[in-house]
């Protein structure tokens, strides 16, 4: 009974768009969130020399727009191609989340370059 009164809202070409906007807003919050800390991560953490550090930002960050050339056709694929839209989103959540914990608690040079695919997924 409440999906039904529901439908026409959620149908709707304004609520649509303010969901894509939402989910716009967060994949750019969760993008830029780990810029400002690559520096400390890699100076510290991961203990490489300053003068390579812009050198592996850039690397990080061009892989990271890299997968998300290769896996974002791939998995919109499969979400079109699935009856339902959950399994594809849970599995992309699941692989961000994998992506996000690797590169938190990374501790050698070349963890941060396998995790950032994953992130993107």
């Amino acid at each position: 009974m409440a999906l039904d009164m529901t439908r026409g809202v959620r149908s709707s070409k304004p609520f649509i768009l303010s969901v894509v906007i939402i989910a716009l807003l967060c994949d750019i919050f969760l993008y830029s969130f780990p810029v400002p800390i690559l520096s400390y991560m890699i100076e510290v953490r991961l203990h490489i020399d300053p003068s390579q550090t812009q050198n592996y930002i850039t690397a990080l960050l061009g892989l990271h727009g890299f997968a998300t050339l290769i896996a974002a056709p791939i998995t919109a694929h499969f979400a079109d191609k699935s009856p339902t839209r959950k399994l594809p989103f849970l599995t992309s959540l699941a692989g961000c989340f994998v992506g996000a914990l690797l590169l938190s608690l990374t501790s050698s040079g070349a963890l941060p370059l396998r995790s950032c695919p994953l992130h993107q997924c």
